[in-house]
């Protein structure tokens, strides 16, 4: 479990619609005080915070996700009762993101997602994952992409089907990160984060948000 935002209401980086503090996101918490308390956190050794969650997730909520997704993951974010990975980069898409080929093809009410991610640090303890698949493959590379918010564990953390993790390890042998590979996993439509195609945008949003992880 990581270090919760919400103890007694205090010190939320979220808004007070959903997480009743009573103050604003970007008013009460600006970037740099937030960057000294995960700073802090990373000197003392001290358990940190979800970054995928807090740091990169929740801001892209706040700017596209509808208020059915704000009220469903923002508070339990806040708490610390989610933990989030990142699918983004892939074998073939790296620096080259926009290449990313992992499909998302529409099923009635649901995206059926198939495709592989590499380099997802900690995705070995997250049980959501926030991903970016391509749901049209004749638009240009930047366009067609969209993105969704996958649940990967069940709440008695066992892997939803269709997902595997492979494990990657550092130089001192740690697992760090993992290749996950999707093989037709079912993901609501409810879960698309934005506009179908446009998930582009939505994601440019996360990593300015990630680069601001000056403690790491």
């Amino acid at each position: 479990r990581f270090t919760p935002f919400l103890e007694t209401n205090r010190g939320c980086p979220f808004t007070c619609t959903f997480c009743h503090t009573g103050a604003d996101y970007f008013n009460k918490i600006s970037m740099f005080s937030l960057e000294r308390l995960t700073e802090e956190i990373a000197y003392h050794r001290a358990p940190g915070v979800d970054i995928f969650g807090v740091k990169m997730l929740a801001p892209v909520l706040l700017a596209f996700g509808t208020e059915e997704q704000k009220r469903r993951y923002l508070p339990p974010i806040g708490r610390g009762e989610m933990c989030w990975a990142q699918g983004f980069s892939e074998p073939n898409a790296g620096t080259d993101l926009a290449n990313l080929q992992t499909r998302g093809v529409e099923d009635g009410d649901d995206f059926v997602v198939t495709g592989q991610k590499i380099w997802s640090s900690g995705s070995h303890f997250a049980n959501w994952y926030h991903v970016l698949v391509r749901t049209d493959p004749t638009a240009p590379k930047h366009r067609g992409i969209s993105y969704l918010a996958m649940q990967i564990k069940d709440d008695k953390g066992n892997q939803m089907p269709g997902v595997t993790l492979r494990p990657l390890y550092d130089m001192l042998g740690r697992r760090r990160w993992n290749e996950v590979f999707m093989d037709e996993v079912r993901v609501p439509k409810s879960h698309m984060i934005g506009e179908k195609n446009r998930g582009w945008y939505a994601a440019m949003t996360a990593l300015n948000f990630e680069r601001t992880g000056i403690e790491s």
